[in-house]
């Protein structure tokens, strides 16, 4: 069944299309596609975004300004044809991602990291904190996680490897996992957490929750940092966050 959003998105493209056909707007048929995708896009997605967003192959979107956007494929950055028209259709783009997740931004609070409906991950920085403008930035992620068996297969681990980190988790040791952005940090915790007893409970903390907890209905308890924060300030009432997850009986913590 299709979700409410697609029915939504296929319902106004029908109207726009009704409506530029009775305006008898002296277009081609690709141009009348093109403005009816453009305008579904802008008004319930993230503008010209969306069909970088729609594209398996994209892996990772940056926007350095209004009008630069580079996309990765395959591990190699190119400069896309899509821009925003100002940036404030950039700041509009922003604020919609981010009200989506419960958070904010605006000149008291111009860096947010947060996470799209597909599991994206998105940082987004505003003026005064951004000189030249807004800038984002969104690291997709695969909607199918990877697996120990795969990272074996591709050479990223030895048998060997995997079996000592197993060896490790189930000895219930401390692991760090440490590396530069999109090293593979979170696959491999994605990897180690299904090496956990299914009957343990797991508890996160993190700003923009990642980790695909891969035993199914056991799922994790996740407890990232608090989002609410005093108005215009960047410290949290009360507990602090990082204390605040050991009161929920965690077996294991990440």
């Amino acid at each position: 069944m299709p979700s409410p959003n697609r029915r939504l998105r296929s319902t106004a493209k029908e109207e726009l299309t009704r409506i530029v056909d009775a305006e008898q707007v002296p277009l081609t048929p690709e141009e009348r596609t093109r403005l009816v995708q453009d305008v579904a896009d802008d008004v319930l997605g993230y503008g010209p975004l969306q069909r970088l967003l729609d594209d398996p192959a994209v892996t990772e979107i940056m926007v350095n300004r209004m009008d630069q956007i580079y996309v990765e494929r395959k591990g190699k950055l190119t400069l896309a044809e899509s821009r925003f028209s100002s940036e404030e259709h950039l700041r509009k783009v922003i604020e919609r991602i981010v009200s989506k997740v419960g958070r904010r931004i605006d000149e008291s609070s111009p860096l947010v990291d947060a996470r799209l409906e597909d599991g994206s991950r998105v940082n987004a920085v505003i003026p005064p904190l951004a000189v030249g403008g807004s800038s984002l930035t969104i690291r997709k992620f695969s909607k199918t996680p990877l697996t120990v068996r795969n990272l074996i297969d591709f050479g990223t681990l030895t048998p060997e490897m995997a079996e000592l980190l197993n060896a490790c988790v189930k000895a219930k040791l401390n692991i760090i996992v440490s590396g530069g952005t999109g090293t593979g940090k979170t696959t491999l915790l994605n990897v180690l957490s299904s090496f956990l007893p299914h009957d343990e409970r797991i508890v996160t903390i993190e700003d923009a929750v990642e980790p695909a907890d891969p035993a199914g209905p056991r799922g994790p308890a996740g407890k990232p940092p608090a989002q609410h924060r005093r108005q215009g300030r960047g410290d949290y009432p009360g507990t602090p966050p990082q204390l605040t997850p050991y009161a929920a009986r965690p077996d294991c913590g990440g």
